[in-house]
């Protein structure tokens, strides 16, 4: 994974990295998300392009507490199918 690449040199220049998204939706948040979450150099993130959907079809795969978003403990990402 290209993003994975970019974070370990990243990493191994003791940089720290953040991750940002463009209009996608939350399922592209989510997946986002929770890179950002388990590398310890992610220090920010701008994943909210979700916020900008009129119809976002995905939902219930993070919520927004105080500010901050809480990844789904679910797993796959938190998506259920039916």
């Amino acid at each position: 994974m290209e993003s994975e690449h970019i974070n370990s040199l990243a990493r191994g220049a003791g940089m720290e990295v953040m991750v940002g998204c463009l209009d996608e939706s939350s399922l592209g948040i989510a997946a986002g998300l929770h890179f950002a979450l388990n590398r310890p150099n992610i220090e920010f993130t701008d994943l909210g392009g979700n916020l900008d959907l009129q119809d976002d079809l995905v939902k219930g795969l993070f919520k927004i507490e105080e500010g901050f978003m809480v990844a789904s403990q679910e797993p796959g990402l938190g998506i259920v199918t039916y």
